[in-house]
C-alpha cells in the first residue's frame, strides 16, 4: 500500500513521500539487539527449567540409593546363619524328629536318609550324585 504524503520541508516547500518507513541504522541494530536478548533470555529460561528438573531428578536418585543401602544393610544382617537360626526357631522351627526322617534304599545297598517333607531339590542332587556315582541305569 502505497500512499502519498505531503510533507512540509524546514524551507516551506511540499515534497510528496511515499508511505514507505524506514528505519535509521541505529533503530535497526537495537531491535536486533533486543531479539538478540529475548533469544537469550529463552535459552536461560530453559537451562533453569533443565538444571530444576535434574536437582529433583538426583534428589529422586538419592534417595533410592539409600533404600538400596538399607536393604542391603539388612539383607547382610539377616545373612547372619545364627541370626536366621534364633528367628527361625522363634517362628517355631524345631529340629526333625526320628520319624519325620525317610530312609531310601539306593544301588549298591546305600542308604540315604533325608528330613521330611522332600523338596524337589533333594530329588534332583540326589539323581545327580546317583549318576555320578554310575549307580543308575543307563538310557533312562
Amino acid at each position: 500500500m502505497n500512499t502519498t504524503v505531503k510533507k512540509r520541508s524546514k524551507k516551506g516547500k511540499t515534497v510528496k513521500s511515499s508511505g514507505k518507513v524506514k528505519l535509521h541504522p541505529v533503530a535497526i541494530i537495537l531491535l536486533a539487539l533486543f531479539l538478540i536478548m529475548l533469544i537469550l533470555l529463552g535459552i536461560h529460561n530453559i537451562n533453569v527449567q533443565l538444571n530444576e528438573e535434574v536437582r529433583v531428578l538426583q534428589e529422586q536418585l538419592n534417595q533410592v540409593n539409600s533404600e538400596i543401602d538399607s536393604k542391603n544393610g539388612q539383607i547382610m544382617s539377616n545373612a547372619d546363619l545364627k541370626t536366621v537360626e534364633a528367628q527361625a526357631r522363634a517362628l517355631g522351627m524345631t529340629e526333625a524328629q526320628p520319624q519325620q526322617f525317610i530312609y531310601e534304599a539306593a544301588a549298591k545297598k546305600q542308604t540315604v536318609i533325608s528330613s521330611s517333607p522332600v523338596g524337589l531339590n533333594d530329588y534332583l542332587s540326589f539323581y545327580k550324585q546317583v549318576r555320578r556315582e554310575g549307580l543308575w541305569p543307563q538310557g533312562q
